[in-house]
């Protein structure tokens, strides 16, 4: 099994719109960064020029897509990705 490193940066005092950022390792690589705010999660994948933005209701259907079925998950991913 894979070793997992998850480093918080959080902001030195609330700010209504500061992220929280968490670097993800797996086995020493760092796999992405998930930053979170009042209005999105971004998901900046490791060497990417731009994050991949969701709501937080988006959010909420696709987890509650992936503990029910895991092939509607597919497919809401795929439908949110079609979007303008």
């Amino acid at each position: 099994m894979s070793e997992h490193t998850v480093r918080v940066t959080q902001p030195a005092r609330e700010v209504v719109n500061a992220d929280y950022s968490f670097e993800i390792f797996s086995d020493g690589e760092k796999l992405g960064q998930l930053d979170i705010s009042k209005g999105t999660a971004d998901w900046w994948p490791r060497s990417a020029q731009s994050a991949t933005g969701i709501s937080w209701e988006d959010f909420a259907h696709l987890l509650n897509a992936y503990h029910t079925d895991r092939v509607t998950l597919m497919a809401s991913a795929r439908a949110i990705s079609d979007r303008p």
